[in-house]
């Protein structure tokens, strides 16, 4: 049981750095969503920009 519990400073410093990815994570995720969302956007500007230009 001594093995376990010298671990366990290590163990949690894994742990640590699995959230703190996970939350990174999860941040790059969102920050993708919103940048697709305003690429659809400006997209869709462009498209009725050029098509009101027409004629």
């Amino acid at each position: 049981m001594q093995k376990a519990q010298d671990a366990d400073p290590f163990l949690k410093e894994l742990l640590d750095t699995i959230k703190e990815q996970a939350e990174e994570i999860g941040q790059l995720k969102e920050q993708v969503h919103q940048l697709t969302i305003e690429k659809e956007r400006l997209a869709a500007n462009a498209q009725s920009s050029s098509t009101a230009n027409v004629g």
